[in-house]
């Protein structure tokens, strides 16, 4: 923000102050060109009168002119044995980009990563194109272009298991990625892959085979269906640019300890995570830790809050400067215990002998030593990741350092008379690396899941002649609590290699499989598929009326 303001006004980044306000939901498109514009006008209006100046859209205006997710159409031919080992796979990506490219083109490359599904398919060939058109400006949006491709490539493996007469978990179990294969780019997938055990716990939980069975008795207007999705997605940046992060965190005289970063707070709860990290690394209890406001005063820049890589990149960032501090206290306290810090721990606001506990010093008494000794408690960790090995040229090597894994299990009811589909059940089973935080992740699950349901289901923008026609929530429906069905949440824990203590991203993952899992409910309630979203009651009955034939 800071740097787009100032390139607006003329003046220097260091001319212009940022301090954020309390920020609701983001989702995506709070980090493209419509917030830079809207605190751009407001700072000029405020430099050109030397008075405050507020600007603010209301639901009308946000509707019509900020970004909105991708609209794709996507093509797919996919190639197996008659044992279902798949074989190759071909597909024709095409976004709408509204009148400008904005993040288009980078949403677009991240689709193309994982238009093939979490899979193991020794030829593929994606084409992907971004088109500009006269619709709604789309942009960066929770998922980023992995729930479109998702939603395609789950349903198509349902098909091709209708085809081949298979289970459509055993067709996935069969060629699923695990440790040591290749994904389409020809990344070795690492042990921190847990895919087959989400997919294992969530068709345990959701009793998958029996309810096949079970559900495929029904008759009569109102029939059951259940469905399974799996996903992967891709942590942080990866190729899509420079990943790094800043992180303060400083001790005060009274013990309290501040942390500060540029990484935004915008009801994820992912930036009080960074406390917990600390708060582990240092050996302290929450209690002890504040978080700052974000402000450019006092925080360097860190790149943007995006791509759910708050914990992953701004955790490791944490973790450094913590680090930093505790050894900065063990030196001091071994001043005390007459022992060398490496025999030194902090634990229960003490630092004690690591051998003998009853050898301790109080944690705030190390710290007023240190301010007497003017040894600084102010510490700042940097980290980036490293460079993915990625070749554009052959579409070749590592395209993220990371990755999240899930499976979603579905249950639906459809009045097969009116096409009106009843979410029943969601079992989410996800990777999570490490859980920092688990109520937290389980929050961001069961709310991704919820609007991912939207997405699938009722979420629609309509266009006529480029201009959007239903721009107010009376007439763009969203979920509300009675659309919500019986959520279970499942976490796994395969650590990975870049978040802290093996975190890994989940703000994103959760929106990635609803809608697939539901289409492929639905399939199985009916006989019939739906191939474009929303899967509203219309087309769920025009379907069914048009397999009849």
């Amino acid at each position: 923000m800071q740097t787009g303001v100032a390139k607006v006004l003329g003046l220097s980044p260091d001319k212009v102050r940022v301090i954020q306000a309390t920020t609701g939901g983001a989702f995506g498109p709070k980090s493209d060109e419509m917030p830079v514009d809207t605190c751009a006008i407001s700072a000029l209006v405020a430099q050109k009168t030397g008075k405050p100046a507020i600007l603010a859209y209301d639901r009308h205006e946000s509707m019509i002119a900020h970004t909105k997710r991708h609209p794709f159409v996507i093509r797919l031919k996919t190639g197996a044995k008659n044992d279902g080992r798949l074989t190759a796979s071909e597909a024709l990506v095409v976004s709408d980009t509204g009148a400008y490219a904005s993040l288009g083109p980078l949403v677009i490359i991240r689709a193309c990563f994982h238009a093939t599904g979490p899979y193991v398919i020794p030829h593929v060939k994606t084409d992907a194109y971004c088109m500009y058109t006269n619709n709604t400006m789309a942009g960066s949006f929770r998922g980023f272009g992995s729930p479109q491709v998702h939603f395609a490539a789950e349903s198509q493996m349902d098909e091709l298991a209708k085809k081949l007469d298979m289970d459509p978990l055993d067709l996935r179990l069969k060629n699923m990625l695990r440790p040591g294969t290749l994904t389409a780019t020809s990344q070795l997938v690492d042990e921190a892959c847990g895919l087959e055990e989400c997919a294992r716990q969530a068709t345990e939980a959701s009793a998958w085979r029996a309810k096949r069975l079970e559900f495929s008795h029904d008759r009569g207007p109102f029939r059951r269906g259940i469905g399974i999705a799996l996903m992967y997605h891709g942590n942080s940046l990866g190729p899509e640019g420079s990943d790094y992060a800043y992180v303060h965190v400083l001790i005060k005289p009274d013990a309290r300890i501040i942390v500060r970063t540029a990484l935004t707070e915008y009801g994820t709860g992912a930036i009080s995570g960074l406390a917990q990290v600390a708060a582990e690394t240092l050996g302290l209890p929450i209690h002890l830790f504040e978080l700052d406001r974000p402000d450019t005063a006092s925080c360097h820049e860190t790149g943007p809050t995006v791509a759910s890589r708050v914990i992953v990149i701004g955790g490791r960032a944490t973790q450094i400067a913590a680090q930093k501090l505790k050894e900065k206290l063990l030196a001091v306290a071994s001043d005390f215990l007459q022992c060398e810090p490496s025999r030194l721990t902090i634990r229960d606001e003490r630092v004690s002998h690591i051998d003998d506990p009853k050898r301790a010093v109080p944690f705030q008494k190390v710290v007023e030593e240190c301010y007497k000794r003017h040894v600084s408690l102010t510490e700042t960790g940097f980290y980036t990741a490293p460079k993915c090995e990625f070749e554009p040229e052959n579409s070749q090597g590592t395209t993220y350092l990371q990755y999240t894994y899930g499976a979603l299990v579905a249950e639906v009811l459809v009045d097969t008379e009116l096409g009106i589909v009843k979410p029943l059940k969601m079992t989410a089973a996800y990777d999570v690396g490490r859980a920092i935080n688990p109520l937290s992740l389980e929050g961001q699950i069961e709310g991704g899941t919820i609007q991912g349901l939207g997405y699938g289901l009722m979420e629609q923008l309509v266009h006529k002649d480029g201009m959007v026609t239903n721009p107010t929530l009376g007439d763009y429906y969203i979920p509300t609590s009675l659309d919500i069905p019986e959520l279970q949440t499942i976490m796994v824990e395969f650590p990975g290699s870049v978040g802290p203590y093996g975190a890994k991203a989940m703000g994103e993952p959760p929106v990635d499989l609803p809608a697939a899992a539901v289409a492929n409910a639905i399939a199985n309630a009916t006989g019939s598929r739906v191939f474009d979203l929303p899967l509203t009651a219309e087309k769920v009955l025009f379907s069914m009326r048009e397999h009849r034939r």
